[in-house]
């Protein structure tokens, strides 16, 4: 994803229960950048993911880590995919990662 000259932290969140009227929810990979960037990560292993739908999760996903965590309400927020498929040129995702990119080098 081209930022680790930017120091960060990262790993998956987990907020299982509700709390309030926020439902609980899953973010498959998180990053939290040291230059007040969030980059909100879904990790599809499908052969035909609806990508509709990851949009739609990221979005949900971006909304509720804002709740949850306010104190991160000013940064600027991204989005990854992580996918063993080819991603239609019209997402609006900021990085998309492939298992080919995960692999080069290797």
């Amino acid at each position: 994803m081209k930022f680790d000259q930017i120091g960060y932290s990262s790993g998956a969140y987990f907020q299982r229960r509700s709390v309030g009227e926020t439902p609980g929810f899953q973010i498959d990979l998180l990053f939290i950048r040291d230059d007040n960037v969030v980059v909100i990560g879904e990790v599809k292993y499908q052969e035909a993911p609806n990508m509709s739908e990851i949009a739609q999760q990221l979005a949900r996903n971006e909304t509720l880590f804002k709740q949850q965590q306010p104190k991160y309400k000013n940064y600027t927020y991204k989005k990854a995919l992580i996918t063993m498929n080819n991603v239609p040129p019209h997402m609006s995702i900021d990085y998309i990662v492939s298992l080919d990119d995960l692999f080069k080098g290797v």
